[in-house]
C-alpha cells in the first residue's frame, strides 16, 4: 500500500523542476540562456491564465465572498505583507522597497499548487485567487507611488534597477 505524503507533491511539483532547471543552469549554461526567457514568459502565462479562467468559473463563489468580509480580509493581509516586508528590509530606502513589494507577492504560486492539490472546494480555490489579485493590485499601486518618490535625483526604482544590475553583473 502506497502511502501519500503531502512532501510528496510538494518535491515533485516545486523541488524537482527547481533541481532540474538549476542543473541545467549549471551544466548547460548557453542553451539555459537561450531557454530562460521563454521558461519564464511561459510561467507568467500559465499562472495568468489560472488566475482569469479560476476567477472566470468561480464568478458565483466570487459574489458569494462580498458580504462575508474576504476582500477585507485579502487588502488587509496586502497591505500587512507589504508594511512588514517594507520596515524589515533593513536601513536603506531602496532594500526597504524592493523587500515590502517582493514580501507581498511572495509565493503566489506556491499558495495556489497547495490549494489546487489538497482543496477541491471552489469557494477555497475563488479566495486564494482573489487574493492573488487584490495583492498583485495593491503591489502595483504601492510600486507607482514608490516610483514617484526622488531618491538622489533618481527614482527609487531606476535607482534599485541600477544598483541591480550592478549586482548581477559582478
Amino acid at each position: 500500500m502506497y502511502l501519500e505524503w503531502p512532501i510528496d507533491k510538494l518535491v515533485t511539483t516545486r523541488l524537482l523542476p527547481l533541481a532540474a532547471g538549476r542543473f541545467v543552469n549549471w551544466r548547460y549554461t548557453a542553451l539555459a540562456q537561450v531557454i530562460s526567457p521563454y521558461f519564464k514568459q511561459a510561467a507568467s502565462v500559465t499562472l495568468m491564465l489560472q488566475a482569469v479562467l479560476g476567477l472566470f468559473l468561480g464568478v458565483g463563489d466570487l459574489l458569494a465572498l462580498v458580504g462575508n468580509g474576504a476582500f477585507v480580509a485579502a487588502i488587509l493581509f496586502g497591505i500587512l505583507t507589504l508594511a512588514i516586508g517594507y520596515f524589515l528590509g533593513g536601513s536603506a530606502q531602496n532594500t526597504r522597497v524592493v523587500t515590502g513589494l517582493s514580501t507581498s507577492q511572495r509565493n503566489v504560486a506556491a499558495a495556489l499548487l497547495i490549494m489546487i492539490q489538497n482543496f477541491g472546494e471552489p469557494t477555497v480555490i475563488v479566495m486564494v485567487l482573489m487574493t492573488a489579485v487584490v495583492m498583485l493590485i495593491i503591489g502595483a499601486l504601492a510600486a507607482g507611488e514608490f516610483g514617484k518618490r526622488i531618491v538622489d535625483g533618481q527614482s527609487t526604482f531606476e535607482s534599485v534597477s541600477i544598483r541591480s544590475q550592478e549586482f548581477t553583473s559582478s
